[in-house]
């Protein structure tokens, strides 16, 4: 729990200092690369095991993060490529007291985004995307 809280306080303290970049500006006639990034808390969901290992894993909430490096073409579109890593604590295996369980999560994705151009909005920009990726989840259950 005091993991927790440290990152917590990491997150908020990430999130008062100011951004010097975007990749949203208002003018769509910028083109260029980009890069950015990412770091706060993740959970995965609640989990049964089935098969010979039975019994639910609870999740609780960890460190995640991801990098982004892209391209702007100038004329609201976009290409990225966006990796992440996620990092659970699971505890006890359901009744088997004595048992760790964490899982990893890696991703992987290729995004296409159109940006609208939107000036009465200001700094906001409403955007949609497409993209696919591939994830590999490492699921580790050691006994004591």
């Amino acid at each position: 729990m005091k993991h927790f809280y440290l990152l917590s306080a990491a997150v908020a303290a990430l999130a008062l200092v100011p951004v010097s970049a975007t990749a949203q500006t208002s003018n769509y006639d910028d083109a260029g690369f980009y890069v950015g990034g990412n770091i706060g808390a993740g959970q995965n969901l609640d989990m049964d095991l089935t098969g010979d290992l039975v019994g639910p894993l609870e999740g609780i909430a960890d460190l995640a993060g991801n990098i982004v490096a892209g391209y702007d073409f100038g004329n609201n579109w976009r290409l990225e490529a966006d990796a992440g890593q996620m990092w659970n604590d699971l505890g006890d295996m359901g009744f088997a007291h004595g048992t760790n369980a964490s899982v990893r999560t890696n991703t992987g994705m290729i995004n296409a985004i159109y940006d609208f151009t939107n000036d009465e909005l200001g700094r906001f920009t409403p955007f949609i995307g497409v993209g696919m990726g591939i994830l590999d989840a490492d699921l580790s259950i050691q006994a004591h």
